[in-house]
């Protein structure tokens, strides 16, 4: 009887996991193929990869096979790089939202909450204005006087997310001026 060594044994990989890597390396390749090539010359690619990347961005989208078959040749480039985490990583970064834009997104919609939730004499927005100098104090509080009016009237939120706008829009400009 034949005895299988066991570290032989844990270090096979299936014909399965072997189809799903190369079909997530043929998906990596295929999301890397719709950035710009200024974008890609930032990302550690072979020559030919980026080669292949740049020449897919040349076939016609009616041409479905001819991009398949591109497609499949990124694939197979993508497998004869070693290491390709540093590609997938520097990919995912680019894709996420910083944290920086996810906290002013988050800033934006609790001042438009509180001002919206305001019921006094508007002291919400007169603190946000202290805070942001370059909002137009009148129009403001003519879009939060809409959005209640349309809140209560239960319409689509059309003023409610052009506060969110303007709001979101003061506070990155303020932070591109620190």
């Amino acid at each position: 009887m034949h005895k299988i060594d066991e570290d032989e044994d844990l270090n096979v990989i299936s014909k399965s996991q072997r189809k799903r890597d190369s079909h997530a390396l043929q998906d990596l390749g295929e999301a890397l193929s719709k950035l710009g090539n200024d974008t890609l010359k930032k990302f550690p690619l072979t020559p030919e990869l980026y080669e292949a990347l740049v020449s897919i961005k040349k076939i016609a989208p009616s041409k479905h096979t001819a991009r398949k078959r591109n497609l499949q040749y990124i694939g197979k480039l993508m497998r004869l790089i070693e290491d390709v985490e540093p590609i997938a990583t520097q990919y995912a970064e680019l894709k996420a939202p910083s944290q920086q834009q996810i906290a002013f997104s988050h800033l934006a919609e609790n001042w438009r909450d509180r001002m919206l939730a305001d019921s006094s004499n508007g002291e919400e927005l007169a603190a946000f204005a202290l805070k942001f100098p370059a909002v137009n104090v009148e129009e403001l509080a003519q879009v939060i006087a809409e959005t209640k009016i349309e809140r209560a009237a239960k319409k689509p939120p059309k003023h409610y997310r052009l506060l969110y706008k303007e709001v979101h829009r003061l506070i990155l400009a303020q932070s591109k001026e620190t």
